[in-house]
């Protein structure tokens, strides 16, 4: 039995659990308490309002109940032709359960509904 069945079987989490929506500025501090994924040589933190404000970027949070759990973002180039995903990141208390993987398929549906 793998870890994700493992936390299955003992009823402590489900994928089901976990839902999306758009990130806001309101989530930085949440995301901010990931940790430090580059030694302090990550440009995330400097340009972050930024990447909310454009248009061509898609930044989710992953939630449990009401806690961030999670942070993905893709973003269109080429005029909308392809999609390129950003960063993502994981709580590490939320780590080993599947969420990661959650957050890309997200934004894969994301950017098959821009290729339509």
């Amino acid at each position: 039995m793998n870890s994700q069945q493992t936390y299955l079987a003992k009823g402590e989490f489900s994928i089901k659990s976990v839902r999306f929506r758009r990130a806001l500025l309101s989530d930085f501090d949440a995301i901010l308490a990931f940790g430090d994924h580059y030694e302090g040589r990550d440009y995330f933190w400097a340009l972050y309002e930024e990447f909310l404000a454009d248009p061509d970027n898609l930044c989710v949070v992953a939630l449990m109940e009401d806690t961030v759990v999670g942070y993905g973002m893709t973003s269109l180039i080429d005029g909308g032709l392809s999609a390129v995903a950003r960063c993502a990141r994981v709580d590490p208390k939320f780590r080993r359960r599947g969420i990661f993987v959650a957050i890309l398929d997200e934004l894969e549906k994301y950017t098959m509904l821009v290729q339509l």
